[in-house]
């Protein structure tokens, strides 16, 4: 029976007669929520919505335009066959610029396998995983954390389950398969142009067809879902059927992919016809009861002791890996770990050198901290106006280290990490290693390491301009503060001069030479020298 076509169950039956719970979407905006578990948790099923994606990538319907041409060339006058959502997805990764040889030959020849990453990549696609998830527990870099997907690795081999890589490889492939193709439609507006404007079908690739799906969520809702409803729930609203649901996403590619978008052609769709008639809703959705959710995406017990396992051995590796460049930093030591010095002891052991803070001169002490005080923004002490600028970034010291003691200049060049120095630009932080994929994949990793560099040295060069137009500015200011300083130490020994010998003042002896108060602080001065000179003649 149909449930009544209200605000809160538009568009949708529930199975038994029974009337669906009131729901309400709290995917708001065009941003999906992300998955997040702490390091070594699996994700399961319900995590990935897997009977979602199993119906979708094992739909058998084959309506679907490929997008690229045929390899080898078919003989004039003959069509491609038509594809199925899966295969029409694999190729498109399959073709991306950024896909591995390795990689492109399992999508040829190990279906299984290729179906698993498509799936994974789906999700990444789409924004429900970001790309801070890796698959492979034998992977440490920064910001990365670990999760098994029992799902789609208990049944593989080890080296098929290391085939799922990570987000980030594989949301390069994705990226790669949106943007080697001059011409594809990279906004809303630009995709429908091309679907009423011309005949080119498919109108763009699925990759890129789902990447603006997800930038441009509200506007796919606003035109195809009843309230509530909007796109992401296609992706996690458990309290749809995943059949459903995965037909509406079908629904939503085929339109489109395949058509020119008008009434018409949303009634022939080939996934179901439209909700309302001469509209564009999509096909009813099925509501379930909360024992009807609990009968989908359930985890098996073979695929909940492969999570068990898989945890422990991340837990081992972790304990006994090696530490790299770019890898996670193990959790620091707690206070009672630090030397006499203040300092916590290096990971490798050993005995920490001894700062050379500790060997500064008084002055240069006051010109570190105070370069420290302009850089934080922070006003500069009155003391520590006139103190000479460190030797940073090709600039001389004003004047030499004396006494044999560290210069700010040396101090800023030790690498110690306990000097107040500048060492945290980006200009010297350590130099990121080529992301680790295995299997002969590090090139594209590679390409990630160098484009990191790139952004490391353009924010460096950023820095190195402010702390030089910094170090200008308090040099200008200072030359400024020392002429009027000898300005007025001029004024007032001639006055005292003058006073001493009885010389009458001539106008022309002040001159330029004048504090802006006319001479009064020199005259001020003056009689405090005099009444000095007074009480030690006495």
């Amino acid at each position: 029976m149909d449930v009544p076509d209200d605000a809160s169950t538009a568009g949708m039956l529930t199975p038994g007669g029974s009337r669906p719970a009131v729901e309400k979407s709290i995917f708001a905006g065009s941003k999906i929520v992300h998955i997040k578990r702490p390091d070594g948790v699996m994700l399961s099923r319900k995590d990935i919505q897997f009977d979602m994606l199993n119906t979708i990538f094992t739909d058998t319907r084959a309506v679907f335009t490929s997008a690229y041409d045929a390899d080898p060339p078919l003989p004039p006058g003959q069509e491609r066959p038509k594809l199925t959502f899966a295969d029409l997805y694999i190729e498109a990764m399959a073709k991306s610029s950024k896909c591995s040889k390795l990689l492109r030959e399992k999508f040829a020849n190990e279906r299984t396998s290729a179906v698993a990453i498509a799936q994974i990549s789906l999700l990444v696609n789409v924004g429900r995983i970001n790309t801070t998830l890796t698959f492979f527990p034998e992977m440490r870099a920064q910001l990365r954390t670990y999760h098994p997907v029992p799902v789609l690795q208990a049944q593989a081999s080890a080296q098929n389950a290391k085939q799922l890589q990570d987000a980030p490889r594989l949301k390069y492939i994705l990226k790669g398969a949106a943007e080697d193709r001059a011409g594809e439609p990279q906004t809303w507006d630009a995709l429908l142009e091309r679907m009423v404007q011309t005949a080119q079908r498919p109108t763009t690739n699925p990759i890129n067809l789902i990447f603006l799906f997800a930038t441009y969520a509200p506007k796919l809702t606003e035109q195809h879902f009843a309230p509530p409803r909007e796109f992401y729930d296609l992706f996690t609203r458990t309290g749809l059927s995943s059949s459903s649901r995965a037909n509406a996403f079908l629904w939503l590619c085929w339109h489109y992919l395949e058509t020119s978008g008008t009434a018409a052609d949303a009634a022939s769709n080939p996934f179901g016809a439209t909700d309302v008639e001469g509209t564009f809703r999509l096909p009813k959705m099925v509501h379930l009861t909360e024992e009807q959710v609990a009968l989908e995406n359930v985890d098996t017990e073979e695929e909940l002791a492969y999570a068990q396992r898989m945890a422990e051995e991340r837990r081992k590796y972790l304990e006994t890996a090696p530490m790299s460049a770019n890898a996670s930093p193990r959790p620091s030591p707690g206070p009672q770990s630090r030397t006499p010095g203040g300092r916590r002891p290096k990971a490798g052991g050993g005995t920490p050198r001894p700062s050379g803070l500790s060997q500064l001169t008084d002055e240069d002490r006051a010109a570190a901290e105070g370069l420290a005080a302009l850089l934080r923004g922070s006003p500069l002490p009155d003391s520590r106006a006139a103190s000479p600028l460190p030797p940073i970034l090709g600039v001389e010291h004003a004047r030499p280290s004396h006494g044999g003691a560290m210069s700010v200049g040396s101090l800023l060049a030790d690498p110690e990490p306990s000097a107040p120095t500048l060492r945290s630009s980006a200009r010297n932080r350590k130099r990121k290693q080529p992301y680790d994929f295995g299997d002969g994949e590090s090139q594209a990793g590679t390409e990630l390491a160098q484009r990191d560099d790139q952004t490391d040295s353009r924010e460096s060069d950023v820095l190195r301009a402010k702390i030089e137009d910094e170090i200008a500015a308090r040099r200008r200011e200072e030359t400024i503060a020392r002429r009027e300083a000898r300005l007025r130490e001029g004024a007032i020994r001639r006055e005292f001069n003058r006073t001493q010998n009885k010389d009458p003042l001539e106008e022309s002896d002040w001159g330029e030479e004048t504090d802006s108060d006319g001479g009064e602080e020199a005259r001020s001065m003056v009689k405090t020298l005099q009444r000095a000179e007074k009480r030690t003649r006495g």
